[in-house]
């Protein structure tokens, strides 16, 4: 039987005279020198690579949560109507009018932009409401929050709107009283109470309007305009307003008609 200094490097010489050691093929001994480096780089490169991905998957994932999320709520308010979101937020739908709460004051100073507003308000050419009774909501102060116009970049969006509203005054063949509001400010709109926090009012698509007939009749009619594909959008009945709004698809809240 080969002796254990047959085995180089090993520590042989602590099983010198053990009757029970069993000598090992040098070359095999030789083989598994080579192969424990070898494994031991193998598993730190995939450990490496494995914690590389891992911190990938963790930036990517924390880039989406910053980024997307606004994107995410702006798909939610375009497929849901306002009023579920806030059922589903637990916000309370008051929505009080500026003309029948004490609370809201308006401004009596000249708003930025108001004439260059006005001017494209004029070239919209409406029959039955004017550039005043569009920027007159602009003017709301409320809790100490002053709304404002919109930004340029939004004026077109009411376009649309207001055509809708213009139509409807014709449609019912009664004066259009008031419009409550129209454009709000983000800041402004989080004063308001019970408004959704992506209200189609900030995105200058949406108007409150009061008219001289019952909100129940001003919705019937703005329904009938709709059904003839006049528009696409919301339409919401109050206890003395209603809302409308251009947002593309159509939805129905508020008070039965």
């Amino acid at each position: 039987m080969p002796s254990g200094r047959d085995l180089p490097n090993y520590g042989i010489n602590d099983f010198e005279g053990d009757s029970s050691f069993i000598a090992i093929d040098p070359a095999l001994i030789d083989k598994v020198n080579r192969y424990k480096p070898v494994k031991r780089r193998r598993w730190f490169l995939q450990f490496m690579l494995s914690s590389a991905l891992l911190i990938a998957i963790g930036a990517t994932i924390t880039n989406l949560l910053e980024k997307g999320w606004s994107h995410v709520r702006a798909f939610a308010y375009r497929v849901l109507p306002e009023p579920i979101i806030e059922e589903v937020t637990r916000k309370p739908v008051t929505a009080t009018p500026p003309a029948a709460d004490p609370t809201y004051k308006v401004q009596r100073v000249k708003l930025k932009n108001e004439d260059k507003y006005s001017s494209y308000l004029a070239s919209l050419s409406l029959k039955n409401i004017s550039p005043e009774d569009v920027i007159r909501p602009h003017r709301n102060e409320l809790g100490g929050v002053c709304n404002e116009l919109p930004p340029e970049r939004y004026w077109k969006r009411m376009k649309t709107t207001l055509e809708v509203a213009d139509a409807l005054v014709t449609e019912l063949g009664v004066p259009l009283k008031m419009i409550n509001s129209a454009y709000r400010s983000p800041k402004y709109n989080a004063a308001c109470p019970g408004a959704a926090s992506n209200s189609y009012h900030t995105r200058n698509m949406a108007l409150d309007l009061m008219f001289a007939c019952s909100p129940k009749e001003a919705a019937r009619a703005a329904k009938k305009l709709r059904d003839k594909g006049i528009f696409k959008g919301g339409i919401g009945v109050y206890s003395t307003f209603i809302h409308i709004d251009t947002r593309g698809k159509n939805a129905n809240w508020g008070i039965p008609v």
